[in-house]
């Protein structure tokens, strides 16, 4: 039951988001955001839509969500591996399935960005600088406590619970906005872990690997 209640509040928030985005764009003049300034709005604007008071962010609650993110829904198989992991004694914290998911306790948040996908495009595109700020800006969604119900609804909300880890469930976002990402959440004086899945899976690979084994890695 955990897991239907789970994936439930995953697609619900997807569907938050696209009428966000979409609601976003059709107010562009009032949350304009000049070129490459994002990340400055998110942090020092407290007059912006993006604005996050880091000051009083609480990075220590752990019963705070995980957040996810990916442009579009392939990012929930992540979520499922996530959910269904199952490699340590939870309670010695040692190596070893012991019949307990290991995030049994926690839930989690995610953002599907499906107002901008694919990801994959833009690098194509010469637009590296719009999907970095697209990156940053699925980020402060995650982060932050701000979404709209509608894309009729002129009004923001603010009684969403920002997130205590942030994992990136897409190659691309990873590959080009992982780093970016770290470096805003550095300029913001915030600790809050960033995990992206090309980080997770060398971590694999070179563990199935035994120590005289060499591997060459195609991505």
């Amino acid at each position: 039951m955990k897991k239907l209640n789970l994936l439930f509040t995953t697609f619900t928030i997807l569907l938050l988001v696209g009428c966000k985005e979409k609601l976003q764009e059709k107010e562009v003049t009032q949350y304009a955001i000049k070129k490459g300034d994002i990340v400055n709005t998110i942090i020092n604007d407290e007059d912006d839509y993006y604005h996050i008071n880091f000051s009083s962010y609480p990075s220590n609650d752990k019963t705070l969500p995980i957040g996810v993110f990916d442009s579009g829904t392939g990012g929930l198989t992540v979520l499922k591996a996530i959910v269904n992991y199952d490699q340590n004694q939870n309670e010695s914290l040692e190596k070893g399935s012991d019949g307990v998911l290991d995030f049994n306790k926690e839930s989690f948040i995610y953002l599907g960005d499906q107002a901008n996908m694919p990801y994959g495009n833009y690098s194509k595109e010469n637009k590296v600088d719009l999907l970095k700020e697209h990156i940053i800006k699925d980020a402060q969604f995650l982060l932050g406590s701000k979404y709209y119900s509608n894309t009729e609804d002129i009004s923001v909300n603010t009684d969403k619970k920002p997130i205590k880890v942030l994992v990136i469930a897409c190659n691309t976002a990873t590959a080009y906005g992982k780093e970016y990402i770290e470096e805003f959440l550095l300029k913001a004086n915030s600790d809050i872990k960033v995990i992206g899945v090309i980080d997770a899976g060398v971590r694999g690979v070179l563990e199935s690997l035994k120590k005289d084994e060499d591997a060459i890695l195609v991505y």
